[in-house]
This record gives structure tokens, sequence and C-alpha cells, in this order.
């Protein structure tokens, strides 16, 4: 799958390339975030990192894409945004460290497998500050038997979560708010959800 995603992003340009997530900013010029310290994880060229940076905000991207990396640094470089990346593994994070008081998904936990999902939650939870917020975007659908067996032959994880999925990966220590959910959609994805989570306690 890293190889995949290396060779996409060193040849061509990914369909969700773009640059900060309208979501994303939404929230954040609304006053309804106001992070200190951000972590986007699957940073991919680092649209979201380097909007942040640009604002003041310490922001740090992770992809386990090289070539992505690359290509976020050069974009870092040219805005002088200050956002800083690195190549990693989601479910291991070990180029970061200290404590962050927001993370960033935009498809990446939906993209992997479901061992993968709850270690990269558990090291998620080691990297959290007091009341750190996650925000979530993700595909989320009942795949029909044709989609089960296409995510069996392809190199990802399901790129779905279940419906329930999300409460149960992270009821348990996190205080979850659907912010968005649309479904039905034409083509695909078919749905997908917005979601805005506290860490409990």
């Amino acid at each position: 799958m890293k190889l995949v995603y290396h060779l996409w992003y060193k040849y061509s340009t990914p369909p969700w390339v773009m640059g900060v997530r309208p979501e994303l900013e939404k929230l954040i010029l609304d006053g309804e975030l106001a992070p200190s310290r951000v972590l986007d994880l699957g940073c991919g060229t680092g649209g979201n990192v380097n909007w942040l940076a640009a604002r003041g905000v310490e922001a740090v991207g992770v992809d386990f894409a090289a070539s992505a990396i690359g290509r976020a640094k050069n974009d870092a470089e040219g805005q002088e945004s200050g956002g800083l990346f690195f190549v990693d593994d989601v479910t291991k994070l070990e180029s970061v460290h200290g404590k962050f008081d927001l993370f960033v998904d935009y498809g990446t936990l939906d993209d992997l497998g479901r061992d993968a999902r709850r270690a990269c939650i558990e090291r998620i939870k080691e990297l959290a500050a007091p009341g750190a917020q996650f925000f979530v975007y993700a595909f989320e659908w009942k795949l029909s038997w044709w989609e089960k067996l296409l995510a069996k032959a392809l190199p990802f994880g399901e790129g779905v979560f279940k419906p329930g999925e999300v409460d149960e990966l992270f009821g348990q220590d996190w205080n979850i708010k659907q912010l968005e959910f649309h479904s039905g959609l034409k083509g695909w994805p078919k749905a997908y959800g917005v979601y805005l989570m506290n860490l409990k306690g």
C-alpha cells in the first residue's frame, strides 16, 4: 500500500489533494477551534498543515508516502509557512513528540484495517494533551457484498467505517459530536461523516 501511494504522489496528483479542507477552515475561522499544536494524520501534500502554520499554529504533518512529504516540504518552503513534516506510520508515530491539542484525520483512519485503526487511536491518546480534540472526516456506510470482495482484493483496509464503528472505536475515551453526515450520494463515496471529538477526563 505504501508503494502505491508513494508512486501516486510522485508521478501524479491524487484527487483529494487540495489546500486546507473547507470543514476545518470553517471551524477555525468561526472560532470554534483555536488549537496551539496540531498533528495532521496522513497529511498528504500538507494543505491543512501549511494553512494552519501560516496562521501561527504549530502544525505537524505525517504521512507514510515519502513523495507526499517531499511535496509538502517544498510547499512549506515556498509559502514560508513553518509547517513541519515527517515520513511516519500513523500506527506508530515515532517521529513526533510532546503533546498536541488537536488531531486531524481526513480519510486516513477509514483507509486502515481495524487493528491498525485501534493502534493509531491508542498512540494518539499517548500524544494528547488534556482536553485534546480530534477532527475526523471519514467515509461511512455498510459495504455491499461486492464492495467487501473488492476490499479484500485491494492492498487497503475496507476504506470505510461501518455504521456504529466510530462509537465503537472512540466512545470509551472520547466525547463524540457528529458535525455532518451525508448519505445517498451519487457515485462514490456513498456517504461520509464529519466528527469533532473531545478527550474525556
